[in-house]
């Protein structure tokens, strides 16, 4: 069977069983599965999972990296869905068993060749739903072939319980498979690697996201309907990256910056939240954007102005969010670093924030909160880039920076990411590595082999032809091959050498043409 025949191919099995079976014990999905390489997105190898209608109770299957996972759901929707990833890659070709146990309420774990690769036990759903849909093998109901397997599935099985691991093992030897399958790591070579090469791939790539509604107009992706605020800033930033704006002609860039102006309210001077971001974090990204092209904003942002009247500083950081601080600190970041990049803000303002910030910090980790939880580990970097770029936009040493390496270390994946797409993650913890390097030699060989490993992981995907994404997915790839340029001389050549927006406070200064109109009294 060819690739594509087999892409577009894909079997339901009668879910009769299945909706009959009692789960109250708990749920094991396991198959043999056959592949030359990763997928192209995330695949379905088993599911349970009606896209549109009908909810979802689980699904085996595998990232476009590499990595396996499964995931179940207690009540039909993501809210209630609990997923748990195996921690290394598998090997690029070869034949596994893929498995998946699940003990309702108390833990998931996913096993390759009888090997258990990840576990989960903080966020386990107490049920599995049960949506009156078949089981399809090799892709998702629902989703076309979007979401289908490069590759051959066959002997599924289910259990209405979760397996124990020698059971996972037993059933390995009984299909011959007791090696592992996942793929294994060496120390990272020096390689010197041709930026410039994928600087004429990114001209290409934002080439088609343009709109042709206007000037600066930009999608987040190319397949989408029109331009939005976010991906034209995005754009901003990484020609700004690449010295790809210093040609621009005078009469392109003032349309560029009159579209980004075209979305800021003339009452507060906000600009809306997208894609996750608050209002907060948009100040920033569209001020570092019309900086970069050489614009201002149309109004004053008065909607800051209440952050520094006098006490006013700690009260907001207690408000934000330390539970989920990787996206409740963006509005941090962007208040703070336009506040801090901007002469007109009263020194006794960011003195004010640091002396909260110093107190507040966990000496233990070199991140925030003292004493906090946080939903997930990966969260004290992410939140923690948010601010530590706050201190090296004031001048000031991260506090605790050895803490900082240890938890950069410890956290980054063996393929060099941080997260799961090589996106703000390896962005994040990048900038602490090589911050924090910069401060102290602690661990110095150790950040290097981190740093290198990161770089590697970046270019490989270029060299698959997988480095652009969504737009602002592909700005943290090039901010972060920005940064690596800087930490490790001599492994990213270009003819010219790529900027670090993270150390231009200039491009985050607050420059405005007309105050905003006050919408009430003041």
């Amino acid at each position: 069977m060819g690739m594509e025949e087999r892409t577009a191919a894909w079997a339901d099995i009668d879910p009769t069983p299945f909706r009959e079976a009692r789960l109250e014990r708990g749920l094991t999905v396991a198959a043999l599965v056959s592949f030359e390489g990763p997928p192209r997105g995330r695949a379905a190898l088993v599911s349970q999972w009606a896209t549109t209608g009908g909810g979802r109770a689980f699904e085996l299957g595998m990232e476009w990296d590499g990595y396996p996972y499964f995931m179940v759901s207690g009540t039909g929707q993501a809210r209630g869905m609990g997923i748990v990833y195996a921690e290394q890659p598998l090997e690029r070709a070869t034949t596994v068993l893929l498995s998946g146990s699940f003990e309702p309420g108390r833990r998931m774990a996913i096993y390759a060749n009888g090997i258990e690769l990840g576990e989960n036990e903080a966020v386990v759903p107490a049920s599995v739903h049960r949506p009156d849909r078949g089981i399809r093998v090799g892709g998702r109901p629902g989703c076309g072939t979007s979401c289908a397997f490069d590759g051959a599935v066959g002997d599924v099985l289910i259990w209405d319980h979760p397996l124990a691991p020698e059971e996972h093992r037993a059933l390995a030897q009984a299909f011959g498979l007791e090696s592992s399958a996942a793929r294994a790591w060496r120390a990272p070579e020096r390689v010197v690697y041709d930026l410039d090469r994928l600087a004429d791939e990114l001209r290409s790539w934002y080439a088609g996201l343009e709109s042709g509604e206007w000037p600066g107009a930009y999608k987040w992706e190319a397949h989408d309907a029109g331009p939005e605020l976010y991906a034209s800033a995005d754009i901003a930033w990484i020609r700004w990256i690449i010295s790809d704006l210093d040609d621009l002609p005078s009469s392109d860039r003032q349309l560029w910056i009159s579209y980004l102006r075209s979305f800021q309210s003339p009452e507060d001077g906000t600009y809306p939240p997208q894609r996750l971001h608050d209002q907060g974090h948009a100040i920033a990204h569209v001020t570092a954007a019309l900086n970069a092209l050489g614009g201002a904003h149309r109004y004053h942002p008065s909607f800051q102005d209440p952050l520094l009247a006098p006490g006013a500083v700690e009260p907001w950081l207690e408000s934000l969010d330390w539970y989920w601080q990787w996206g409740g600190s963006c509005t941090l970041w962007g208040h703070g670093m336009t506040l801090l990049s901007t002469p007109s803000t009263p020194p006794a303002w960011g003195e004010a924030l640091f002396a909260w910030l110093d107190r507040e910090v966990d000496p233990e980790i070199g991140a925030w909160r003292r004493g906090r939880p946080v939903r997930h580990q990966v969260d004290y970097v992410g939140g923690g880039f948010h601010i530590w770029t706050l201190y090296a936009t004031a001048g000031r040493p991260l506090p605790h920076p050895e803490r900082v390496i240890d938890l950069a270390l410890a956290l980054q994946r063996p393929d060099g990411d941080f997260d799961r797409k090589f996106g703000c993650g390896v962005l994040d913890g990048v900038w602490a590595l090589a911050a924090a390097g910069e401060q102290t030699s602690y661990r110095h060989d150790d950040v290097e082999e981190a740093l290198r490993r990161s770089l590697h992981g970046l270019m490989d995907l270029a060299e698959r032809g997988r480095f652009e994404a969504t737009s602002h997915g592909t700005l943290s790839r090039v901010g972060t091959l920005a940064i690596l340029q800087h930490a490790l001389p001599g492994e990213l050549r270009s003819s010219r050498p790529w900027r670090d927006p993270w150390a231009e406070p200039r491009l985050f200064e607050i420059r405005a043409e007309e105050p905003a109109r006050c919408s009430g009294p003041r």
